[in-house]
């Protein structure tokens, strides 16, 4: 059992954020079948990457990836369809996806089978290089050009008219009542100059980076989008990218953009219009008139088409990225927070941006806890209206003396918040690290689970690939149990076997990370996921998954929430495998006698299908390949996936007389089964059976046994000689008789390839003790052997 599971981190700063607000509300969210990324980007320098999960445990997931185009003939592309086994996460360059430079939005959905889809959860995760003296985006267009493009559908192409330069959009009038009225009077032209590039430069240094993909109910028409904090100076620039994801393809439709200053003051205020399946990219600073000013605060967006917003914060100084997805303002609640901190490091910041969205002044407090669960001290802040509040918790207490801490915030009012986790200075060779995602109420009870969808284990030696740390944390004042397994296919170690357990009390916390010791079995360089079920207790379960990338000078640090899902914990997990027939006899020249069949099953006994199995052949054949059926064509010679009884099958041929064993073995785990196949010419003895081989027989008459020899083509042996004899037992050391035959030991078969032997009790009988004998059979100068137990009973 793992219990508030400790280690050393490689980022010296990381979080888990919980929302809470008493009993669970759980049974009214719906499943998530349809997934939105506003801005995946795309370049020379910069890589993006998707990963999308199958939640459900028993239904295949056929997944669509719609890539916006945003022309007036076309607002979405359809340009890629998967299927998805149960459970499994698999990982998509975003060009495999059909996304050409710079970029796009995509929408992710999962096709309906027999009226229901299943639930899926997505993350993105970017990497951008620096790349001296150029840019990721393409030079800026001419209207004419955008016009060309228009007429051509199905092409992708770049930003819409107006963020080239095609003159200052009107002011939207549609600004919030409350709003500062001298907004409308400091309106800057546009989103972008004329004489400025169409999409946001990338950050001109290397950084690891993403966000979790956005719900419908994220970017539903209606509610206020609001971004908890962006800012401007002091190092940092902020670029907006509006993804209008509407994907019936109305017509145009506008956006407007409000900015607040932390002290609840609208600062700047901007309106355009933009089609279906467009991206508009706004840097913060082209937003005020002045480029020098400077800006901390909160942003919000209103449109009357479903759109979704990514905010990218970059510092360029200290080699930092972070990218934060829009909150609907209907989803602001009274909430409690958790966050994970090492404050050890030096360098190391967790800030907490709570935004008030609403326009009455609030408060909120904030507690720390240890990982035990017990209080170490607490602040209390005020929020303006439309204010931000930002909260460092290592200035609340001195907790240097604690591997890690806890802080539960709890809100006056309804607010909306994130949290950055930032270290500048990792030492020695390692890069900065800067993680951030939003405060979410993703608590899961008993009978839900938490969706982990990437989890990646680095190199041998950790200086290449990714590193996964999850991060648990019950915010309630209950108990609960939990089991995490780990997933490809199937589930891979360390938790093949069985799951790991975990115990949480009240506001306890735990951590583990692909990099201990623990995960020794998992394969270097390992893509994956993971599930959580919440098993027992009445306790609350939330988490966090954080992706450290080796090799990376600059950021390498990227954060995402685990998506909760209500109600489908999954079954245990633990794996059984077996392999038959365990024996069998075949003629060179030919395929095995009979198919080779693994069957995979779980502690219940129940069949467990989409599990990978590779065939292994050792002996006279060693190396041969086979037929696998079903195949998977992810795989290579040799393997397959079982299929819904668990099964699959494994065929070979031979040429060589002698001896093969075949192994089936999972993937990536020590759970295997082996079988042996003897190779000989026709009329050969290569197998022996016994019948009956296990039976009760009374002392006061003689027991028989029926031996069979059989040849390479199944078929009998004709005058092999068989022999037998007691080797355990009231009766050891016993040498059987042919039946009727003066005591001859030496059985010869007949046509058929039997031959009859028998033998009686000789002894005293002992009721109190066990009176099993065991005999073994022969056939003299092979090396066939069977094996027969007869118990003994008496009449009298």
């Amino acid at each position: 059992m793992w219990r508030r599971y400790a280690l050393g981190l490689v980022a010296t700063i990381t979080a888990v954020i919980v929302l809470s607000i008493g009993p669970s509300s759980s049974s009214a969210v719906d499943p998530v079948k349809t997934l939105y990324f506003p801005w995946v980007p795309v370049g020379e320098d910069v890589n993006s990457e998707i990963v999308i999960q199958n939640l459900e445990h028993d239904m295949d997931a056929e997944v669509n990836v719609l890539v916006g185009e945003g022309t007036s003939d076309t607002s979405f592309e359809l340009e890629f369809t998967v299927f998805i086994t149960p459970q499994r996460s698999m990982y998509f360059d975003a060009e495999e996806l059909g996304v050409d430079e710079p970029g796009a939005s995509l929408v992710v959905e999962s096709v309906p089978e027999n009226g229901q889809g299943a639930e899926i959860s997505a993350v993105l995760k970017t990497d951008r290089q620096a790349s001296e003296g150029t840019d990721d985006t393409p030079d800026a267009g001419t209207a004419a050009m955008d016009d060309a493009q228009a007429q051509q559908p199905g092409q992708r192409r770049g930003p819409p008219d107006h963020a080239r330069g095609g003159g200052p959009p009107d002011v939207s009038s549609r600004l919030p009542d409350q709003a500062n009225p001298s907004a409308a009077a400091n309106v800057p032209p546009g989103p972008v100059d004329d004489d400025e590039e169409d999409v946001a430069p990338e950050p001109g240094f290397d950084a690891i980076d993403g966000y979790n993909a956005m719900t419908p109910d994220e970017i539903a028409v209606g509610p206020t989008k609001i971004l908890p904090i962006a800012e401007q100076g002091d190092g940092w620039e902020t670029t907006l990218h509006i993804a209008n994801l509407d994907t019936s393809g109305a017509g145009l439709t506008n956006v407007n953009v409000t900015l607040y200053h932390e002290s609840g003051e609208s600062s700047t205020a901007s309106s355009f219009p933009f089609r279906p399946g467009e991206v508009e990219h706004i840097e913060l600073q082209d937003m005020f008139q002045d480029a020098d000013d400077s800006f901390t605060g909160s942003v919000r967006i209103e449109s009357d088409a479903p759109i979704g917003i990514v905010s990218e914060r970059s510092n360029s100084g200290d080699e930092l990225s972070l990218s934060n997805t829009s909150v609907p303002e209907d989803s602001a609640e009274a909430f409690t927070y958790a966050s994970f901190v090492n404050p050890g490091e030096p360098g190391s910041s967790a800030t907490l941006n709570i935004n008030n969205p609403g326009y009455e002044l609030s408060s909120f407090t904030v507690a720390l806890y240890s990982a035990d669960g017990d209080l170490i001290d607490s602040g209390q802040y005020t929020i303006d209206p439309v204010g931000v509040q930002r909260v460092d918790l290592t200035d609340i207490a001195d907790i240097s003396g604690y591997e890690y801490v806890t802080a539960v915030v709890g809100s006056e009012l309804p607010a909306i918040g994130s949290v950055d986790l930032i270290n500048t200075d990792a030492g020695g060779d390692e890069g900065p690290s800067a993680m951030t995602y939003e405060l979410r109420s993703d608590t899961a009870t008993t009978g839900d689970r938490l969706a982990v969808t990437m989890v990646q284990k680095a190199n041998e030696d950790a200086t290449a690939g990714s590193e996964t740390d999850l991060y648990l944390f019950n915010p309630s004042n209950d108990p609960v149990e939990a089991e995490v397994t780990f997933w490809t296919i199937g589930p891979v170690q360390p938790t093949l076997s069985a799951p790991v357990q975990v115990d949480l009390d009240a506001q306890e916390s735990m951590t583990m990370s692909t990099g201990d010791d623990v995960f020794d079995a998992m394969p270097p360089n390992f893509q994956g996921g993971a599930v959580v079920d919440v098993v027992g207790g009445d306790g609350e379960v939330l988490g966090v998954m954080t992706n450290t990338t080796f090799g990376v000078p600059g950021d390498r640090g990227v954060a995402h929430r685990m998506h909760r899902v209500i109600g489908g914990g999954l079954p245990s997990q633990a794996i059984d495998l077996t392999l038959a027939p365990a024996s069998q006899a075949s003629g060179p020249g030919s395929e095995v006698s009979s198919p080779l069949v693994a069957t995979a099953t779980d502690a219940e006994g129940e069949p467990v299908s989409g599990l990978p199995v590779e065939f292994t052949v050792t002996g006279v054949h060693e190396g041969a390949i086979g037929t696998v059926s079903p195949d998977d064509p992810n795989y290579g010679d040799n393997i397959g996936t079982t299929d819904q009884d668990g099964q699959i099958e494994f065929t070979y041929s031979g040429d060589e007389i002698g001896t093969d064993e075949v192994i089936a073995r999972i993937l990536d785990s020590t759970v295997s089964a082996s079988a042996t196949v003897e190779w000989a010419d026709d009329g050969e003895p290569v197998e022996l059976k016994a019948n009956p081989t296990e039976a009760d027989a009374s002392v006061d008459e003689p027991h028989l046994i029926e031996a069979t020899v059989l040849d390479a083509a199944n078929g009998p042996v004709e005058g092999a000689d068989v022999i037998a004899s007691v080797i355990s037992g009231p009766n050891e050391g016993m040498a059987l008789t042919v039946p009727e035959s003066d005591g001859k030991t030496v059985g010869v078969t007949d046509v058929s390839g039997q031959a009859l032997l028998s033998y009686e009790f000789d002894g005293l009988f002992d009721p109190d003790a066990d009176m099993t004998d065991v005999i073994l059979i022969e056939v003299p100068g092979t090396d066939l052997t069977a094996e027969v137990t007869v118990t003994w009973y008496d009449t009298q």
